[in-house]
């Protein structure tokens, strides 16, 4: 049956190095998301823990919280966007994860200080014209 080829659970005896891998492993499913709408119920899942130990460690690891590194993660790839491509600020938020154009630019303004459109235009001000 299947019940019996299923592999046997870990009873917790994961090692502290075991714990890091995984967190890794977590970061690197969560960045090749960053359009998707992930939850912490979703990302602890990928990796086999429950949300609550998931977040502890992770927390533990990294100093950040899942979805405030998740957060950061995705301001660092809007930021690229708007300084790289001629996408709108509607087309960056979807790209990086957020819904509503109009949140994703409060938490934008929140990072780095200025709206995303502003952000665009002066990145493309300081930009040496060659």
């Amino acid at each position: 049956t299947l019940e019996q080829t299923r592999p046997a659970l870990s009873t917790g005896g994961e090692t502290a190095e075991g714990s890091v891998d995984r967190v890794l492993l977590a970061q690197a499913w969560a960045s090749a998301r960053l359009e998707a709408g992930l939850t912490l119920r979703q990302w602890a899942a990928a990796v086999k823990w429950h949300p609550v130990h998931f977040e502890r460690v992770f927390k533990r690891a990294t100093g950040q919280s899942p979805m405030k590194w998740l957060e950061d993660r995705r301001m660092q790839a809007a930021r690229q966007y708007l300084s790289g491509t001629a996408k709108s600020v509607a087309e960056v938020a979807s790209a990086v994860g957020y819904a509503d154009s109009f949140y994703f630019s409060r938490v934008f303004r929140k990072h780095f200080g200025r709206a995303p459109a502003k952000y665009r235009k002066l990145s493309f001000e300081l930009t040496p014209m060659e």
